[in-house]
Order: C-alpha cells, then sequence, then structure tokens
C-alpha cells in the first residue's frame, strides 16, 4: 500500500468521524465532512462503494440539507404559527448563519417567537410557535446524526475492504 493511500484513508476516516461530530456541533459541515470520504473512496478505489449506495446516501444528504431550512417553517405553519411568524423563522435562520454555532438554535426560536407575538399579542402561544421551531432543529439534528453515523459506518467498511484487498 502507497504512502499516498495511507493519507487518504487514514483522512477518510478522521474526516467521517469529525463530521458525526458536525452533526450536533453547527459550526462545523457534518454531512458535508461525511460525504466527501464516501465520494472520494468511490473515485479512488473502484468497487469498494457501489454507486447506488454512494447515490442514495449523497440524495438522503441533499434532502436533509433542504429540511434543515425548510422543517422549522413547514412547522410552524404546522402548529398554527402565522405568517408573521413563519417569516421570523425565516429571518431567525438567516441571521443565525452569522452567529454560528448558537445563532442556528437561538435564531429560529427568537425569529418565531417576535413574529407570532407580532401577530397575536399572545405570549402563550408564542412561546409554542418557537418551541416547535426548536423542536424542528432536534429533529434534523437526529436525522443528520443517524445518516451522518451511517455514512461513517460506509465509509469504516470501504476502509475495511481496502485495507483487507491491499494486505
Amino acid at each position: 500500500m502507497s504512502t499516498f493511500e495511507i493519507i487518504i484513508l487514514a483522512l477518510a476516516i478522521i474526516m467521517s468521524l469529525i463530521g458525526v461530530l458536525g452533526t450536533i456541533l453547527p459550526i462545523l459541515p457534518g454531512m458535508l465532512l461525511c460525504a466527501i470520504p464516501m465520494v472520494t473512496l468511490y473515485f479512488l478505489f473502484p468497487g469498494t462503494i457501489s454507486l447506488v449506495t454512494l447515490l442514495t446516501m449523497l440524495c438522503i444528504f441533499a434532502a436533509l440539507s433542504v429540511l434543515d431550512y425548510l422543517a422549522p417553517i413547514f412547522l410552524t405553519k404546522w402548529i398554527g404559527g402565522s405568517k408573521k411568524a413563519m417569516w421570523g423563522v425565516t429571518c431567525g435562520i438567516l441571521v443565525g448563519l452569522f452567529f454560528m454555532p448558537w445563532g442556528l438554535i437561538i435564531g429560529p426560536l427568537a425569529g418565531g417567537f417576535l413574529g407570532e407575538y407580532w401577530s397575536s399579542r399572545s405570549v402563550h402561544h408564542s412561546v409554542k410557535v418557537a418551541a416547535t421551531s426548536f423542536l424542528s432543529f432536534m429533529l434534523t439534528t437526529g436525522l443528520n446524526f443517524i445518516t451522518a453515523l451511517a455514512m461513517t459506518f460506509i465509509t469504516f467498511h470501504a476502509v475495511w475492504e481496502i485495507v483487507l484487498d491491499r494486505y
């Protein structure tokens, strides 16, 4: 096994592990750090990861990336939040991006609360809308974590197969 191959395999493992952490710590691009090693191993070591597996995981990655931003908005509407609350959640997400990592938690919470309070003048209902926004964040974080674990497992399995193949 060449030095280049050893470095690539070590980086794949390290990136995958950091990616799993990144799904919990919003400052790191967790899912992306788990997807890159899979794509790299697919192209550099043909046959270790199937095309179907790769495309399936990349589709899940893309869907969850969109869901991260849309779930708070749609769940706010589902819970009975007003259009102002949905705009508040949206603005909170956008503003929160500039204050990572806490901005992604506090932004939608504050935006949903302020938007709903502006609309209904009810603190109770505004807290309910803000809590729903927070729950949607927790839901998407959990789904990202599970998907990152699956991607990491696939990467580890591919690395294991490569190491066994070379020795």
